[in-house]
């Protein structure tokens, strides 16, 4: 306890130096402010007490479709050779090994975790992380005193659009005052930059997401942030009421022409976790090989090397990049692991099938069931 007050008194030294000089657009929040200096919160003990360890797990924060989707493509991945590290597929699970942590909220429980002074979404997100970091999670949510041990992360990844945009300045900011040596990396960010990667200027780079995502998430800021131009960015969100992949990629393709725009499109970022990538490359393939006059307009909006981009798949490339260079990998031989934990009120548990809510089946069931359901731990 001695060593963690001399901390306490160092992180309110660097705090109050840091209140004086960053500039007043991006203060610095009150839950930062609190995690950093109140002694009494359980997750200023779990920052003073974090060291990093490349046993470490690879933890996934955010909504809970975004995390259980993100999960589901870093146990599934398969684009490297795990021996030379070639950018060709071998047949392995890219993250073989690994522990792939998924931790969220309570729905029920979301919107109120944030003190005042705090934006809401900003304030979730600094909690989720935090947690991430924590080597202790509750046995059970009705057993308040028994306790279970964890692996705490070593790499975070912001699966949602709203933690990327809100909440990602307050856990960098977390990271820089307390001397935090983790890697943090946003599933959207890498999407959009891998997409300026393969557009060609001057051409707009197209964001396909949905109405819900678009008003939670700010994608022109997240867009300049990744290095794009100030009007750079097409954010576009088709809508049909026919079901299936190719009313939807059409009614694409025809908000995209709504402008007049007839140049060619070189990439495409999608941002819909309900969107199967396969399945939507599929059906695109199937429009540009068509011979019917009718989709002659569709298909001369496509580049020759047209691609699509999503978020999961960028971010597992980003990811596996970024463990091989600092040789971060836990080279164990062994499939990957995936653990799910839940956020209530106060606490966190490590989520059993018998504590689902009817909430979180909802989301599981419409999410990943079937990887969750082989490798969440009974």
């Amino acid at each position: 306890m001695r060593g963690l007050s001399r901390i306490s008194m160092l992180l309110m030294l660097i705090v109050a130096v840091s209140c004086r000089d960053r500039p007043s657009a991006m203060p610095l929040s009150s839950y930062v402010n609190a995690v950093l200096s109140d002694t009494t919160l359980a997750e200023h003990r779990i920052v003073c007490e974090y060291t990093p360890s490349i046993l470490g797990s690879i933890a996934v924060i955010g909504d809970p479709t975004d995390v259980f989707s993100t999960v589901e493509a870093l146990i599934l991945y398969d684009g490297f050779d795990n021996i030379d590290g070639r950018s060709v597929p071998d047949g392995l699970a890219d993250f073989a090994g690994e522990k792939v942590d998924a931790y969220f909220c309570e729905p029920s429980h979301s919107s109120s975790e944030h003190l005042e002074g705090t934006d809401p979404v900003a304030a979730l997100s600094v909690r989720e992380f935090v947690a991430s970091l924590d080597t202790l999670c509750l046995y059970s949510p009705f057993d308040l005193s028994r306790t279970e041990r964890k692996a705490k992360a070593k790499t975070v990844v912001l699966s949602s659009p709203s933690f990327s945009s809100y909440g990602s300045h307050d856990i960098d900011t977390l990271c820089q005052l307390a001397g935090l040596r983790v890697d943090v990396l946003s599933s959207v960010d890498e999407m959009l930059r891998f997409a300026l990667q393969k557009n060609s200027p001057p051409a707009k780079i197209c964001l396909w997401t949905s109405t819900e995502r678009a008003a939670s998430a700010d994608y022109n800021a997240l867009f300049s942030r990744c290095g794009g131009l100030n009007g750079g960015l097409r954010v576009i969100i088709p809508e049909t009421e026919e079901p299936g992949l190719w009313p939807l990629l059409i009614s694409f393709l025809d908000k995209y022409m709504e402008d007049g725009s007839m140049r060619q499109i070189c990439v495409v970022a999608v941002d819909e976790p309900s969107i199967d990538p396969s399945a939507l490359r599929a059906v695109c393939d199937s429009l540009r090989a068509s011979t019917s006059e009718e989709l002659i307009k569709y298909r001369n909006l496509f580049s020759k090397d047209f691609q699509f981009v999503f978020a999961p798949e960028a971010l597992c490339r980003s990811l596996y990049r970024l463990l091989r260079e600092d040789n971060a990998f836990t080279h164990r031989i062994a499939s990957p692991e995936a653990s799910v934990y839940v956020l209530d009120s106060s606490n966190v548990f490590r989520l059993r099938e018998a504590l689902l809510s009817d909430s979180l089946r909802c989301v599981m069931e419409q999410s990943a069931p079937s990887v969750l359901s082989r490798h969440v731990r009974p």
